[in-house]
């Protein structure tokens, strides 16, 4: 799953370690009493054992829906695969993307096999086109080549190669994007250096951060001036400061060498040495981090909008994240934004901006050439193309306007307010007493809206005819959430735990304290997908390992690591601190990330439950996808979904598995059973 480029309105990749003050315990959610004398769920541990007439009904269509999902996955291969036969040139980014996924969710033996070698040469010849660019300094063709290798490695099976080449791809991306007009001053290099050497989790040594600085540079220059920065690093003399004992810490003379450095690449930034129009001062510190981890990152200038972003879930702006693709570049509308609700849609290819082309124009570009006042419009041309390869162009005005994150919510919509927020159902099964919260981020107030959520699934259940006389089972959805700030994921698991560490680092701990525990023995599921990453696979772990909780889904991303972010006069310091552990379940714990644990990373499934990213998105779309009932976002109320008509298949799994536990296997509800004594 490569990262996200610089956007309007960016999804929480970072896995931040920032500390807030405490919020209020209010709504208070009611205590959970088990129902049974035996605390432990019992899950199905296979479908053919005995169930009452609910589950049974659950399991048949779950059943047919997943035998029409496996045949459709092994159609759409077959014509995807014929369609590349045909074709002479290579396969575009698109097709790639929608092979990784198809083989990543599974086909049958034959068509794995083709889909694979097809996969491996579409990664060997991206591969070249990137080596070929670099070779011949066109830095944005080798940034989007990297970025093709990686959407073909996502197939499941090249996770190490996959994580590498979005990285490369990024990095390139940020020296292409290094803006003279928007400098980066020359002593942030040696406050970022020294700031890095103390914080980082990994022993660095600064002769490698320099080093890597000066190749970045080398690149950017291209051939005409590498001599130059060849120059620059023989004049910057090692005998001028002292190497940090250790490599924790800067020495003043240390800092004054760098500092005349920053100065020398502020005044051949002027004259164009590394590129017309590019700042010296940013490529190297985007090339001396790369010798750090893909998480440990600068954002100066222009780009500290996007950490800023991170703390809050309203902005002004058209709502839609940007991201650079060797076709173009491709949109993301936010769920109740403007631009979804003007009929932008998930992958479009954008054009032109009020009628000027967007060719060879960089993510930053896009981002200032859509930014305006509120109230006005931007007119965007996008190309939207299908499976089958047949595209159609549309012009699509949108106005500018406050954009709301929807940060939580229930399963599904079922109205709107007069301002075009949206109004939730918590519960999914009311019969069986089953709630449903889904996570797509988590940020400040994550903790307090949850456990709003769950009081008012109880006041929704209190209301409804022949249900649950209370919450008896829970569905957290934590598919597509990218993370978020620690303290929310804190803050929902001390709901669930009265002792032990609620988060834990190999740096600190934070533990449960007893007076929050309200959930504790409640039966839990917990959706997660590889999109699913940092707090939500702490979260989904923490809560398998300590709870019992039943993970359904798909083996989560694998990234496993904390940030420390840090304000300073020039905008914000991303720091990897540390390595998070999720515990076994045996008192001990393991590290999770991909690059720590190339082979165990992430949180496995309990119950597998496989989904295309395109199935994905349209649950997700089914789910949270909210309509304001504002311009051309119509909320229709016949077009609310049910449990009969969802084809939503880990969620159906996740209400299969809560039946079987909330309900006795001779059909006796949980609502007319007395609560056991603890």
């Amino acid at each position: 799953m490569a990262g996200r480029s610089r956007s309007i309105g960016l999804g929480s990749w970072l896995f931040l370690s920032l500390q807030v003050g405490c919020l209020s315990l209010d709504p208070q959610v009611p205590a959970y009493e088990p129902r049974w004398s035996d605390d432990a769920p019992r899950w199905l541990e296979t479908r053919t054992g005995p169930s009452n007439a609910s589950v049974s009904t659950s399991l048949g269509r779950l059943e047919v829906l997943e035998a029409e999902a496996a045949e459709l996955r092994r159609r759409t291969a077959d014509d995807l695969l014929v369609r590349l036969d045909r074709e002479e040139e290579r396969p575009s980014t698109f097709d790639l993307r929608a092979l990784a996924d198809l083989r990543r969710a599974g086909l049958p033996p034959a068509l794995d096999a083709k889909a694979g070698r097809l996969l491996d040469a579409g990664i060997a010849e991206w591969t070249r086109e990137a080596e070929e660019a670099t070779a011949a300094s066109d830095l944005r063709r080798a940034a989007l080549a990297w970025r093709a290798v990686s959407f073909a490695a996502a197939d499941g099976r090249h996770a190490s190669l996959e994580m590498m080449s979005g990285d490369r791809s990024s990095r390139l991306l940020a020296i292409v994007a290094a803006d003279d007009e928007d400098p980066v001053p020359p002593k942030a290099i040696a406050y970022t250096l020294r700031m890095v050497l103390r914080d980082h989790v990994m022993e660095l040594a600064l002769d490698d951060l320099l080093a890597s600085g000066f190749d970045a540079l080398r690149l950017s220059a291209g051939s005409d001036g590498r001599s130059f920065v060849d120059e620059l690093e023989a004049g910057f003399d090692p005998g001028g400061f002292v190497a940090p004992a250790g490599g924790r810490v800067l020495e003043r003379e240390t800092r004054r060498a760098i500092d005349a450095l920053g100065e020398r690449l502020r005044t051949a930034s002027a004259e164009d040495r590394f590129g017309e129009g590019r700042d010296g001062v940013r490529i190297f510190l985007e090339g001396a981090l790369a010798a750090t981890d893909a998480r440990t990152r600068v954002y100066y200038g222009d780009d500290a909008e996007t950490i800023r972003r991170l703390f809050t879930d309203t902005y002004m702006g058209i709502g839609v994240e940007i991201g650079a693709v060797p076709e173009g570049i491709e949109l993301e509308p936010l769920a109740g934004g403007p631009a979804r609700r003007a009929g932008i849609r998930s992958g479009d290819l954008l054009r032109e901006i009020d009628g000027a082309t967007v060719e060879q124009v960089d993510v930053a570009e896009v981002v200032d050439r859509i930014a305006g006042r509120a109230g006005t419009a931007v007119e965007l041309t996008v190309v939207r193309r299908g499976i089958d390869g047949v595209s159609s162009t549309l012009r699509i005005p949108v106005v500018r306007g406050k954009v709301k994150r929807e940060t939580l919510h229930g399963w599904r919509q079922v109205g709107h307010d007069r301002l075009g927020r949206p109004v939730w159902d918590w519960v999914v099964e009311p019969e069986a007493g089953i709630a449903y919260i889904a996570i797509r981020e988590f940020v400040d107030d994550t903790g307090r809206r949850f456990r709003q959520a769950l009081v008012d699934a109880a006041r929704e259940l209190s209301s409804v005819p022949g249900g649950a006389d209370r919450v008896e089972g829970l569905v957290i959805d934590l598919r597509d959430n990218g993370g978020g700030m620690r303290t929310a994921t804190e803050e929902i698991l001390d709901l669930f735990l009265s002792d032990g560490p609620v988060f834990a680092t190999t740096a600190d701990r934070a533990e449960a304290s007893r007076s929050n525990t309200r959930l504790e023995g409640m039966p839990v599921v917990v959706l997660v997908d590889e999109g699913s990453a940092s707090a939500s696979e702490m979260l989904a772990g923490t809560l398998q390992a300590r709870t019992g909780a039943l993970v359904v889904g798909e083996r989560t991303f694998g990234k496993g690591s904390v940030q420390q972010v840090t304000a300073v006069p020039y905008g914000f310091i991303v720091v990897t601190e540390s390595w998070f552990l999720v515990p076994n379940g045996d008192g001990t714990s393991r590290k999770i990330d991909r690059r720590q644990v190339p082979e165990e990373w992430g949180v496995a499934p309990d119950r597998a439950a496989v989904a295309t990213d395109t199935e994905t998105a349209t649950f997700l779309e089914e789910r949270g996808g909210w309509r304001s009932g504002l311009g051309r976002d119509a909320f229709d109320p016949s077009q609310v979904p049910s449990l009969e008509s969802t084809r939503d298949r880990p969620l159906l799994e996740a209400i299969l598995q809560l039946q079987a536990v909330v309900e006795r296997p001779d059909g006796e509800s949980v609502s007319d059973l007395r609560p056991t004594s603890r």
